[in-house]
């Protein structure tokens, strides 16, 4: 860390978010803005100097190619990546700070799940990756819900679902590659405010088919949020407290799905009852 330290630090800015201080330093003052565009949702700048996890972007031209930069970025003290894909290199930085909020945000707690409103209650879809909650969760939205995230649920105390409206990942029917899409490109919109939950779907995609949906009590919702909440083994005492009242008033569906746009009809109308 000293050696970077030492570096010649021409930009940066110091910002909150969910109760952690971030900063972020580069040796180029133009790609600065560029960074802003991946940061989370609810980002503010702040005056203070200290904070709790700072990122460091050291670019220069490229000896190959003096045409063209070579970032490289480290988080913390630690090397997080280099390259001259500048797009690659910002979507690693809000990867990795998305991780790190996930872990260390005392104001929230983080569920690995997508999310969506419908109505005056939340639909939420606890499961880690290639689980299908981000083609589930675009589903849903084309069928009019709002967005609130296709990778976390962030809930307060209170078990309240709050908008984390970042790009959509998702996976092309062919091969493992996966895009950005914005939920505008879906025909959707993000929510405005937070929300109670009033389902939660532990539906796993099955290419051979869809199997049995059972319903669960609330306990059993409540546990298939904890199993997915990044903070469950830090402060298991406040993740339990969220998840708890994020389920204590939802209805819980557990099993096996098919299509995404083949179970959204059934869901929504078990909302709606």
């Amino acid at each position: 860390m000293e050696r970077l330290n030492a570096l010649d630090w021409a930009d940066g800015l110091c910002f909150t978010v969910f109760g952690v201080r971030v900063g972020i330093r580069v040796t180029v003052p133009e790609v600065l803005p560029g960074l802003l565009k991946h940061l989370p949702p609810g980002w503010r700048l702040s005056e203070t100097r200290s904070v709790q996890w700072l990122y460091s972007l050291v670019s220069s031209p490229s000896r190959r190619r003096p045409s063209r930069m070579l970032h490289t970025l480290y988080s913390g003290p630690d090397h997080l990546t280099q390259g001259s894909d500048f797009h690659r290199i910002r979507r690693i930085l809000a990867s990795d700070l998305q991780a790190q909020l996930a872990l260390t945000s005392p104001w929230r707690v983080f569920v690995h799940a997508g999310a969506v409103g419908w109505g005056r209650r939340a639909i939420v879809m606890p499961g880690e990756n290639e689980a299908g909650k981000s083609t589930l969760t675009a589903a849903l939205v084309r069928a009019g819900a709002t967005f609130f995230s296709d990778e976390f649920a962030v809930l307060d105390r209170k078990g309240r679902v709050h908008p984390y409206p970042l790009p959509l990942r998702l996976r092309e029917r062919k091969g493992f590659r996966s895009r950005e899409v914005t939920v505008e490109e879906l025909g959707g919109s993000p929510a405005a405010k937070p929300l109670p939950v009033g389902l939660i779907l532990s539906l796993r995609y099955d290419p051979n088919g869809p199997g049995r949906i059972q319903t669960l009590t609330s306990g059993r919702g409540a546990m298939e949020l904890l199993l997915h909440a990044t903070q469950a083994r830090l402060r298991p005492g406040r993740v339990v407290e969220a998840v708890g009242r994020a389920a204590e008033n939802a209805m819980v569906l557990k099993g096996r799905r098919g299509e995404a746009d083949e179970i959204v009809r059934d869901v929504l109308s078990r909302l709606d009852e």
